[in-house]
């Protein structure tokens, strides 16, 4: 008896109890939906004009029936809490106004774009690990030239970039250059032929273990994700095939390819007007991705783009913010 009544107790206070509804507790329900009070921002149940990213998203749910009733905890409709594969992102001090990342495997060299021309930081203990840019010999072009993306290889010896030369009505094409050893300087860069398409296209990660290039054709909300193969005999780069599975009606950009060739990340303003950092998988090299998901632990009311994908798949650099205060990050997974 003394025992029914100690449950019946509990019972009592817990009927009672109803706590509020805080910051990150949610996950978005159907159509964004939250409890009220709170706004859907990166999948996430967040008050008004919070910017930063949620640490951990608590499972919120009710009672047996999924609702507030009898629960105590006040109902997010359909709410789910999303899976959070990486752990907070840490910003990158003195290095603002850096786009477009590329890495070696060993993330001691760091490719960039600065006020429109490619540079070159190595990470020697000085502003988290990059000390002063350096311009590499051969890969920039003179004034009016348009010189982006770079993509670095696993071990610094080959970068592919988009090049555009004057005039400015011309597209813009993918270039690379190489060298023996990274002692070296890069040689004269050469343009990929069966890249050079009537679009625009700018190189993602080149993986040359599995040879394969994610690419991107077309630009704004015209720009698509697209794959090409290279062909060891030739040797060259396949003619890019268009990946539908990744691609939407608006802006699909910066992937970046993992070692294996079977994990993409990329930036796409799919969900909305900012881009947003956007995953997605693939069990076999030559079979389709499955339906990419946002970051939502690492994007933010801003622009989170420029995704570079370690080849393990365990680190992500990427930026937050647009122009001269664009932001870099890097963030590991959190397993």
């Amino acid at each position: 008896m003394g025992c029914m009544r100690c449950i019946a107790f509990a019972l009592l206070i817990a009927g009672c109890y109803s706590p509020s509804v805080g910051d990150c507790e949610y996950a978005c329900g159907a159509n964004n939906a939250c409890p009220s009070g709170l706004e859907c921002h990166a999948n996430a149940c967040r008050v008004a004009g919070a910017l930063d990213t949620c640490d951990a998203i608590r499972d919120g749910g009710g009672g047996d029936d999924g609702g507030g009733s009898g629960s105590g905890t006040p109902d997010a409709p359909d709410a789910v809490p999303p899976r959070k594969m990486f752990g907070n992102a840490s910003q990158l001090m003195g290095l603002t106004g850096y786009t477009e990342p590329s890495l070696t495997d060993d993330e001691q060299n760091l490719y960039a774009v600065s006020n429109g021309q490619i540079v070159h930081l190595v990470n020697d203990g000085t502003n988290q690990g990059f000390g002063s840019p350096s311009f590499p010999p051969h890969v920039n072009g003179g004034a009016g030239t348009v010189n982006a993306t770079p993509s670095i290889n696993h071990d610094g010896t080959v970068l592919y970039f988009t090049y555009r030369a004057t005039p400015v009505g011309s597209t813009l094409d993918v270039y690379h250059c190489s060298r023996t050893s990274t002692s070296n300087d890069f040689d004269s860069p050469i343009i990929d032929p069966l890249l050079a398409t009537p679009a625009d296209e700018r190189p993602g990660t080149v993986n040359m273990t599995a040879n394969r290039m994610i690419l991107t054709l077309g630009t704004g909300n015209a720009s698509d994700l697209y794959e090409s193969k290279f062909e060891a005999v030739a040797p060259m780069w396949s003619m890019p095939t268009r990946l539908d599975g990744l691609s939407s009606a608006k802006e699909d950009s910066h992937p970046s390819l993992s070692g294996d060739g079977k994990t993409v990340v990329f930036a796409s303003n799919r969900g909305g007007d900012n881009l947003d950092l956007y995953i997605a998988r693939r069990p076999a090299l030559d079979m389709p991705f499955e339906q990419p998901e946002a970051i939502g632990e690492l994007n933010t009311v801003a622009e989170d783009g420029n995704p570079w994908l370690s080849p393990d798949g365990t680190v992500i650099y990427f930026t937050r913010g647009l122009g001269a205060n664009t932001t870099l990050y890097r963030a590991e997974t959190s397993h």
